[in-house]
Parts: C-alpha cells; sequence; structure tokens
C-alpha cells in the first residue's frame, strides 16, 4: 500500500509522514489544541509495517483524533527503536513547547516490544521517579524480544527501572503467554486483558477503534469487550517454583487512569 504524506482528519489537524535520519521516518498526528501538557503516545507496527497503520490506527485518528500527540516511528528492525523513538519524541516536544514527559508506549505483534523499548528509554532520559507512571501495551504481542526471549529482556536495570517508576503494563491477547507470565514473576505491574474479539488483526483494530490510545490523555476504558486480570503470585512450597494465577478485575475500577493509580 502506498504511503500517503499527509491525511487529513476529521478535527481539522492531519497525519504526517516525514522522514527523521539515517533510515528512520515517522507519521504524526497532533492534536489542534496541542498545549505544553499534551502527552505522547507512540506506536509500533507489526510485521505489515506501514500497512498496519490503516486499519485501526489511521482510521481511528481520521473519524475521532486524539488528545495526544500520536507517533508512529518507521525503520529497520535491527535498529535502535528505543533511542531512535525517543529522539524523535524529544524534537516533536521541542517544536510543540511540550514540558510533560510522560510517553505511553504501544507494539502491535512482531513490533510488539515497542512500547515497551521506547518508556524504558523515556525512564532513563527523564528519570523514573520524575515521571508518573508510565503505561507500556503489549497488543497481542509476537515479538523477539518480549514474548519469544522474554528472559532476556528482562534484565534486572530494565525492572527496577520499571519498578521505580511503578510503571504499568497491560497484555491485550487471547492466548495464554508465558511471556506475560514471566513479567509478572518479575514484580512488573501487569495487567492480562483478554479480548472478546480475539483475532489477531481484531485486537490492533479495537485496541484503536475503541480509544484505548487515549488513555494516558484522560480517555476511558471500554467497559465491555474485554475482561481484565491481574497476577497472583505464590511459591510451590513443593517444588520452590513461582506460580502464577489471575484473578479478574472490574473494569470500572481502572476505567481511567486517575482510577488506575488509585487501584496500585
Amino acid at each position: 500500500m502506498m504511503m500517503e504524506n499527509v491525511i487529513q482528519t476529521n478535527d481539522g489537524s492531519q497525519i504526517v509522514y516525514k522522514k527523521f535520519k539515517n533510515g528512520v521516518g515517522y507519521a504524526i498526528y497532533v492534536p489542534p489544541d496541542v498545549n505544553p501538557n499534551t502527552p505522547v503516545f507512540t506506536y509500533v507496527y507489526g510485521s505489515g509495517r506501514k500497512s498496519c497503520w490503516y486499519n485501526g490506527p489511521y482510521d481511528s485518528l481520521i473519524k475521532n483524533g486524539s488528545d495526544s500527540i500520536v507517533i508512529f516511528p518507521s525503520m529497520e528492525w535491527n535498529q535502535d527503536w528505543g533511542k531512535n523513538t525517543m529522539e524523535i519524541v524529544n524534537s516533536v516536544r521541542s517544536e510543540y513547547g511540550i514540558v510533560n514527559n510522560n510517553v505511553s508506549g504501544g507494539g502491535f505483534s512482531y513490533g510488539g516490544d515497542g512500547g515497551y523499548r521506547v518508556v524504558l528509554e523515556n525512564l532513563k532520559q527523564q528519570g523514573a521517579s520524575n515521571l508518573d507512571p508510565q503505561i507500556v501495551y503489549l497488543i497481542d504481542d509476537y515479538s523477539n524480544m518480549t514474548y519469544k526471549r522474554y528472559n532476556t529482556t528482562l534484565s534486572s536495570d530494565d525492572i527496577n527501572y520499571f519498578k521505580e517508576n511503578n510503571t504499568i503494563f497491560f497484555t491485550y491477547e487471547n492466548k495464554s503467554s508465558p511471556a506475560t507470565e514471566a513479567f509478572a514473576k518479575a514484580g512488573l505491574n501487569i495487567i492480562k486483558v483478554k479480548c472478546d474479539n480475539g483475532r489477531h488483526s481484531a485486537i490492533r483494530t479495537d485496541f484503536f477503534k475503541n480509544g484505548i490510545y487515549d488513555y494516558m490523555a484522560g480517555g476511558s476504558l471500554p467497559l465491555e469487550g474485554y475482561t481484565p486480570s491481574r497476577p497472583i503470585v505464590t511459591v510451590d512450597p513443593k517444588t520452590g517454583k513461582q506460580v502464577v494465577t489471575w484473578e479478574e478485575i472490574d473494569i470500572s475500577l481502572i476505567a481511567t487512569k486517575e482510577k488506575l493509580y488509585n487501584y496500585y
């Protein structure tokens, strides 16, 4: 699918594709009422690359806009997604006078680790304790980093950054994932969200259609179609191994960012 450089949105704004440097590019949406406190949301596509921006992400922004600046980075898989994306974020902050240093990040399928990398880099640059609890969305994650090689990814240094910040991970999926359990065993704040519409591409499409990408900017989670659960981690007295069970959460208790913070 050919990538358009400028797409008009119904709120009078635009989605604009820009080249950055070293083969890195990005698409960006900026709300018409952007102000110094506007938060940033970043999203990494799946193996379909830029074509994954259309069905769901672009459609939702065209129809509904956002109260967040939304950035879609694009680069080769072997490049540093965290540092490159944060360099884009910092340039956008400078351009629009953004003083809100919060970044929520999401990634879909093969790019599922995108939110992990970007939020972690932001914590390193800004200081984990200087920020509100950040939010990472693993959107039906099948990435090499946070799904296939999660044991290597979950280093003690990374875990400490996330713990110091009280970062909260949402994993939208319809599978039993050992990676999700590993996040829980590491002591991280993770909420597993079972999606009623559990088809792979539908999870991505509904994430945007239901406005979840605007959660950090004051949006609300949909009360139907999703079942969130929190982990209960115990130790088996016979084997000494950690065991994870999941306890359903009343979604109304975490429907807004403020309620989520109070819940934790």
